[in-house]
């Protein structure tokens, strides 16, 4: 009576020890889309950024050729 009882929990185990497996396996699965969507937005900040740099390198080359038109018409009337 011992061994067939043994087997039969022993596989009971198993079952229980593969279904906690599949479990993690699904947790560890949401974990990464998690990370993926992290990154997506990290990748949104820095076009963000990039934007907003491009925005003041026109903005100084605007101020720059104004001075310059400026200073100019300054000359010609000097």
């Amino acid at each position: 009576m011992g061994a067939p009882y043994n087997k039969a929990a022993r596989r009971q185990q198993q079952q229980e020890q593969q279904g906690q497996q599949q479990q993690q396996q699904q947790q560890q699965q949401q974990q990464q889309q998690q990370q993926q969507q992290q990154q997506q937005q990290q990748q949104q900040q820095q076009q963000q950024q990039q934007q907003q740099q491009q925005q003041q390198e026109q903005q100084q080359e605007q101020q720059y050729y104004l001075c310059f038109s400026v200073w100019s018409d300054v000359g010609q009337y000097a």
